[in-house]
């Protein structure tokens, strides 16, 4: 079963790196984190980093809202490799 772990760290509100024991190594390399605006008024950042470096991220008005899209993200490909 997949699972996503979420850590706080600064800057990011959360940060977690994919893990299941089913799957592909680089599914388990890819990491999602959710970042916090720099400033008032900056959106959160939800991103996702694969093992090759290559970024993608989407701004959310909350935390919350970036969270829900990394957990999506994450259920879609772990279908994607299983």
């Amino acid at each position: 079963m997949m699972q996503v772990v979420t850590r706080r760290r600064t800057p990011a509100a959360s940060c977690g790196t994919l893990s299941a024991k089913q799957g592909s190594v680089e599914m388990r390399k890819i990491t999602f984190a959710v970042y916090n605006p720099p400033k008032e008024g900056l959106p959160y950042l939800a991103a996702i980093i694969a093992p090759n470096g290559a970024v993608a991220a989407v701004a959310y008005q909350t935390a919350a809202e970036a969270e829900i899209h990394n957990l999506k993200i994450a259920m879609e490909t772990a279908r994607g490799v299983e």
